[in-house]
């Protein structure tokens, strides 16, 4: 249960998640149902979606689409915060196609922890080659290390 939404959701899915491995009945009955799961500080919808990168029964290209960067963050953060890298990676791939502002894409990747380094390398190498140089915002924004190594892609 998130909020006052009840779903209903397959145990195999969750036993991918060492956080939900424990926390989800062994035997799925109408125990489970009469008492669910209670997940808290998490928003309905950001579940719904979750849910959707999550279940394979649809292209994960359709379950992407429509997604705008807010819907594709909160399923990234779920993602990370559960243990689930399918997810996270799915997540990330709806925001590349989003085609963010690479400054923006490393701050995504900063502030959610993710370790894609494909990603970052792609932010920063868009970084170097455009025609501008970093401003002191972008440059904070991204933090002195990465800064520097964009300084030394342009040279």
């Amino acid at each position: 249960q998130v909020q006052d939404t009840l779903f209903s959701v397959s145990r195999w899915a969750f036993e991918k998640s060492e956080v939900f491995k424990n926390v989800v009945p062994q035997q799925a009955d109408d125990k489970t149902r009469i008492h669910p799961v209670i997940v808290e500080n998490i928003k309905a919808e950001d579940f719904r979606v979750f849910l959707e990168c999550l279940y394979p029964s649809r292209s994960k290209r359709k379950a992407l689409e429509g997604l705008f960067e807010d819907k594709l963050l909160a399923v990234l953060r779920l993602a990370k915060m559960w243990g689930f890298d399918e997810v996270q990676h799915t997540a990330i791939s709806g925001l590349d196609a989003l085609q963010l502002d690479p400054v923006r894409n490393i701050e995504i990747l900063h502030q959610n922890e993710v370790q894609d380094t494909v990603w970052l390398r792609t932010s920063l190498i868009l970084l170097a080659r455009r025609e501008r140089p970093l401003s002191l915002s972008e440059a904070l924004r991204i933090g002195v290390q990465l800064a520097v190594e964009v300084a030394r892609l342009r040279e």
